[in-house]
């Protein structure tokens, strides 16, 4: 079975890149890259699904992904007509993290061959550089969304939560001074996850940071193709809630 790696095993054997980024990608043995339709989750971050995190790289996300808008299935939930599948999902990820065992759950609903969510992870030490949306788009106080604070461990980091043969592991927090995304795929038809790319950067924006993670995970994805999702497909919130760690 495909494992979802730690970031520094990840980069310790596969990396490579400049001085301040990092990349490395992970394949299952039997996992061909090329051709795939993909359905995307979202954003973890912060160890929680964040919309707000995916609505700032939603749109490089879709260019890498055959230049098609992308529509991620997690969205607000208090705007969500899903309220109670998405309060379901929003409670598992928080418990045990973006686990296959949730993506096998909610995979009837994608119309991808592939399941993708997005990792966040960490924080710059400039955040005066950030350049992710203009700051006259943004609320007065509202901080950037994709790395820094917010509510978990300091810096925004996701406590180093991953999940690895199905059960789910904390190692040490990301470091406050790199930033560190990945994209891990699961397949729908293999029901496992099969993929992993990951960028570790720490370069001086997160601007940077996400166009060069979305040309690495485009030019890992050949000719992949982002579709959305089929929400006629009965998904179960109460079997998701119930399988949840307490």
């Amino acid at each position: 079975m495909f494992a979802r790696m730690f970031f520094l095993g990840l980069f310790a054997v596969a990396g490579c890149g400049t001085q301040d980024a990092v990349y490395a990608t992970n394949f299952a043995p039997d996992f061909t890259p090329a051709h795939h339709t993909v359905s995307v989750l979202g954003v973890f971050k912060d160890g929680r699904m964040s919309s707000e995190a995916w609505d700032a790289i939603a749109a490089r996300i879709g260019a890498s992904l055959g230049g098609t808008k992308c529509e991620a299935a997690y969205a607000e939930i208090a705007t969500s007509p899903n309220h109670p599948l998405f309060t379901a999902i929003d409670e598992y990820t928080q418990a045990n993290g973006p686990t296959d065992d949730l993506l096998a759950k909610i995979s009837p609903a994608a119309v991808g061959d592939l399941v993708l969510i997005v990792i966040v992870a960490g924080k710059l030490p400039t955040p005066e550089k950030i350049k992710i949306q203009e700051e006259t788009d943004k609320p007065p106080g509202t901080a950037n969304t994709v790395g820094g604070g917010g509510r978990g461990a300091p810096g925004g980091t996701l406590g180093g939560m991953r999940n690895v043969g199905g059960r789910t592991f904390r190692g040490d927090p990301a470091a406050i001074d790199r930033l560190d995304l990945s994209a891990s795929l699961f397949s729908v038809p293999k029901a496992t996850s099969v993929a992993l790319v990951a960028l570790q950067y720490s370069g001086e924006t997160i601007d940077d940071a996400v166009q060069k993670f979305t040309t690495k995970l485009s030019s890992s994805l050949p000719d992949a193709r982002c579709v959305g999702w089929n929400w006629e497909a009965k998904i179960d919130p109460d079997a998701i809630g119930a399988s949840i760690d307490h």
